[in-house]
């Protein structure tokens, strides 16, 4: 069983969880009750994202080439309408991602117009769009050589916003993400709050083609955001997930003890495809796998993680209270060796006791 960190053990407001309180926690069973996507009056090319509103109305993210809309659904399936299409004038998006809800309004990220749109969750009117060009704020310096990565809505008028360093593919460390408080009209950037590692590159050669692979064995950060704007933060690598105030200061944070895998070259290879395949073979293999694969909030404010499993075909989901303490756990089908997701999209969300998830 792996070893509770000392730095863990010293930290003040830490909740630590062994093995043995883990394995008491009550299981969840899942039934399949909708389905949200293809109807007769429309066809989605490729489902990227996916939010559902206070009324469980379910948005989609469609990021095929044709498309670059969002598709809006009743509760029950029935299709209402599309928002957006593509192109670069109001309402339009050359690549939308990062769906949010913030005081009835859903907004959306476009990747490549640098700006957020935002519509009436009751009338699904466009209301406004914001620019969020980096290059025009007022604390531009704080970001030069990054890139904008993601955004969280801290209350009606504030946001946590990430600037990621790319690594160069000369590097042999990681590049970071730096994390930054600003307006709505992203005016003005603010304090940096959090720096997190981002995961490793490793690249490679495919001919003349010089390429770049991520795999799954190493560590990533995350960050979430809930719904009252509590920031929680971790490293992959273990199950300690820490929650920062809006200045950047651990408040309190929670560690559960669960076991390692180790990393293998097989798994290095099953990780990979015919153009990786070299990367791969060299490769500077990690001791273990990552613990954490993903987390986010409900609207209870309940945290849910995935977490690897034993199993190279199976998630463990952990249902989490918003003092730390486990409520139950339960496995969903998943790839071990799939690619890890770093996009700022939701896969999975849950809302009004309804799980929904990307297949």
């Amino acid at each position: 069983m792996t070893k509770i960190p000392d730095t863990v053990k010293t930290m003040n407001n830490i909740a630590i969880y062994t093995y043995d309180e883990i394995v008491k926690a009550d299981t969840v069973r899942l039934v399949k009750d909708k389905i949200f996507g293809d109807t007769d009056e429309v066809y989605i090319g490729r489902i990227v994202g996916v939010n559902v509103d206070k009324n469980g109305r379910v948005y989609v993210n469609d990021g095929a080439v044709e498309a670059r809309t969002i598709h809006v659904y009743e509760p029950d399936g029935t299709y209402i309408k599309k928002l957006g299409r593509y192109g670069n004038g109001p309402g339009e998006f050359l690549a939308p991602a990062g769906l949010r809800f913030n005081s009835e309004k859903l907004f959306v990220f476009d990747y490549n117009q640098s700006r957020l749109s935002s519509y009436s969750i009751n009338s699904l009117n466009l209301i406004d769009t914001y620019s969020l060009d980096p290059t025009k704020i007022d604390g531009a310096e704080k970001i030069s050589d990054t890139r904008f990565s993601e955004y969280h809505f801290i209350d009606e008028d504030s946001l946590i916003v990430g600037f990621k360093r790319p690594q160069k593919y000369f590097e042999d460390t990681s590049g970071t993400y730096h994390y930054f408080t600003t307006d709505i009209n992203f005016s003005e950037l603010g304090k940096e709050i959090l720096t997190q590692d981002a995961i490793l590159e490793s690249w490679g050669e495919f001919g003349s083609m010089r390429i770049m692979k991520m795999f799954p064995f190493f560590e990533k950060p995350l960050l979430h955001v809930s719904g009252t704007g509590r920031i929680f933060g971790a490293d992959s690598g273990d199950f300690f997930i820490k929650e920062y105030s809006g200045n950047g200061t651990v408040k309190g944070g929670f560690y559960y003890q669960v076991a390692k895998k180790s990393v293998t070259r097989d798994d290095a290879l099953a990780s990979s495809d015919d153009m990786t395949r070299d990367i791969a073979r060299e490769v500077d293999l990690p001791e273990s796998w990552p613990v954490i694969r993903s987390m986010f909030t409900d609207d209870k404010e309940n945290l849910w993680v995935s977490t690897f499993s034993e199993n190279d075909d199976k998630v463990i989901w952990w249902i989490i209270d918003p003092t730390g303490e486990l409520i139950a756990r339960f496995r969903l089908d998943g790839n071990r060796y799939s690619e890890p997701n770093i996009s700022v999209n939701n896969k999975q969300v849950v809302r009004n006791n309804y799980f929904y998830q990307l297949e």
